[in-house]
């Protein structure tokens, strides 16, 4: 869910991240524009507001999801990978005309929530862009979560995955954003976050 901040340097949507919480006048300006955490209806709705409310000044920002990319094989998505074709998902359908929206009005569109990466973004007064926020080490669904299970964190073990998308999914790659930004992840990769040595 996203709730507008009233704040007289900056309209930021609250994600919950602590890195946008702690935000400061100096990091993000008057005229900057992010819009985070929408569901699914919601984000036609974040599209219409940056292109009726945003000056062109600035930076927009909207945050997506992976779910554009028309991969579901274990192959490796990045930045510039195909999306999904309009018409044959009604999910997909709402995101990727809200994703043009954005890109049309001059925003960028970042498929992940990271909140460090969304500031390094709007710091940089980039348009029309799409980024990817993921870490270095690009997993399936499956061995994400066999490292969830290795990782004695959690008292219940993943059995297997009971949608019908199967247990693949798509591994993500970010170089692109990486190199043409200069960011990397707090983690540098899921194994790492959950305290495991690299397998």
């Amino acid at each position: 869910m996203s709730a507008a901040a009233d704040s007289s340097s900056s309209s930021i949507g609250v994600s919950g991240d602590a890195a946008v919480s702690s935000l400061s006048p100096e990091s993000i300006g008057h005229n900057d524009l992010l819009i985070v955490g929408l569901g699914v209806l919601g984000r036609i709705l974040a599209a219409i507001v940056v292109a009726s409310n945003w000056n062109g000044e600035g930076s927009s920002l909207f945050t997506s999801s992976t779910a554009a990319y028309d991969c579901s094989d274990n192959g490796f998505c990045s930045e510039d990978s195909p999306c999904v074709p309009i018409g044959q998902s009604p999910r997909t359908d709402v995101l990727l005309k809200a994703e043009n929206v954005v890109l049309e009005a001059g925003g960028c569109v970042l498929r992940l929530d990271a909140a460090s990466l969304a500031i390094a973004i709007m710091k940089k007064r980039l348009r029309s862009r799409i980024f990817v926020g993921c870490d270095n080490e690009p997993l399936s669904r499956l061995e994400i979560m066999d490292r969830v299970n290795r990782s004695g964190k959690f008292d219940t073990q993943f059995q297997g995955f009971t949608g019908t998308d199967g247990p693949l999914g798509k591994r993500m790659e970010n170089s692109k954003t990486r190199a043409e930004l200069g960011w990397q992840p707090k983690y540098p990769s899921f194994t790492e976050f959950l305290g495991l040595s690299n397998l």
